[in-house]
């Protein structure tokens, strides 16, 4: 632990920023797979759902932690700084509907991989066209709130106690999606070690920790099969 994150506020923060990379290198990893899919390229389509699948859910963990624990906390602690809060969670609600749109791209996507539909069909077309707007808007305005967000809980959160540090943190554990685990590992190391790694996998399951390098091959794979490897 460095000096700049014995605090379990502070610590708590490099947490968020390792997750927030998580999401902006996430959403940008489905908006070229899209893109990928809708000009004809060689993309698993069972990968693709998948993987946006588990942003999905990812996503909506992350706020949902934010909305009901985080928050709540620090309006108690903090209430000169509801304003602040008030307008994150109108963020939220706007990144929802956002996501309802990627999640209709599932939808037929998955629609046409179980109707045989190939690259290149037009329900395929139609469904990659419906997810690449439907990515790049949540890419946006996901990078737009983060950006927005990371400042007023960068200030706050030094000054919530240990303990109230400790209680998150085990509660958001219990409610982590339980799949994607080599897409974390990799979207915390591609294309370089994201910030707040060391605090983040340090909070990581030690058996999830010991699988880093089979998940990281996966990761690999992954990518590959959405048309992504290095060319």
């Amino acid at each position: 632990m460095t000096a700049a994150t014995e605090n379990p506020g502070a610590r708590m923060y490099q947490e968020f920023l390792g997750v927030h990379a998580i999401l902006r290198r996430g959403t940008e990893l489905v908006v070229k797979a899209f893109e990928r899919l809708g000009d004809g390229d060689e993309v698993s389509v069972k990968e693709l759902i998948d993987t946006t699948q588990w942003l999905i859910d990812f996503t909506h963990h992350h706020h949902e932690s934010e909305d009901e624990l985080f928050w709540p906390v620090l309006h108690g602690l903090f209430p000169e700084s509801v304003a602040s809060f008030d307008t994150l969670n109108e963020e939220h609600a706007e990144l929802d509907r956002e996501l309802g749109g990627l999640s209709r791209a599932v939808e037929l996507l998955t629609a046409a991989n179980e109707a045989g539909e190939q690259i290149g069909d037009a329900a395929v077309t139609e469904a990659a066209q419906v997810g690449t707007a439907a990515a790049r808007k949540v890419r946006d305005i996901l990078a737009s709130h983060l950006d927005t967000e990371e400042p007023v809980v960068r200030d706050l959160f030094p000054g919530v106690p240990g303990a109230e540090i400790d209680r998150l943190r085990t509660a958001i554990t219990a409610g982590n999606p339980k799949s994607g685990g080599h897409l974390v590992y990799g979207l915390l190391e591609d294309p370089d070690l994201a910030e707040g790694y060391d605090e983040l996998t340090a909070s990581f399951p030690p058996p999830f920790r010991a699988h880093r390098l089979q998940l990281l091959q996966m990761y690999v794979d992954s990518k590959k099969a959405l048309g992504l490897a290095a060319r």
